[in-house]
C-alpha cells in the first residue's frame, strides 16, 4: 500500500485533539513508514497528556490517530510505547485494525 492511500483510508479515524495554548511536545517519535513517515506524539498542558499517532508524506497529513488524553503520567508513557511499537511494526493492517476497533 502506498502512503497516499493509507492516508486517505485512514481520514475517518481522526479524533479531534484537546485545544490548548500551553501544550508543550513531552516526548516524540518518529520513523519512516511504507513510503512516508510515521510518528507518535505526547503532549503535556495543564497537568495532562494526550497522546497519539499520524502518518504523513510531504503533501498530506492524518492525525491525531488513536488519540487518548490521561492525567497520569505512567499510563502516558505505557500507551506512547504501545503506538510506537504499532509504528514500528511498519503493518499497516496492524495500524487500521486499531484505528477501526477504537484501541
Amino acid at each position: 500500500m502506498q502512503i497516499n492511500a493509507l492516508i486517505e483510508l485512514l481520514k475517518d479515524y481522526v479524533k479531534k485533539s484537546d485545544v490548548s495554548e500551553n501544550k508543550e511536545i513531552y516526548k516524540s517519535y518518529q520513523t519512516e513508514y511504507l513510503d512516508g513517515i510515521g510518528g507518535v506524539i505526547i503532549n503535556s498542558f495543564d497537568n495532562k497528556f494526550e497522546i497519539y499517532t499520524y502518518i504523513k508524506n510531504k503533501d498530506k497529513i492524518v492525525s491525531p490517530l488513536l488519540y487518548w488524553k490521561t492525567d497520569k503520567e505512567e499510563s502516558a508513557i505505557k500507551y506512547y510505547n504501545i503506538l510506537v511499537n504499532i509504528i514500528d511494526s511498519q503493518d499497516y493492517n496492524v495500524l487500521i485494525g486499531f484505528c477501526k476497533s477504537g484501541l
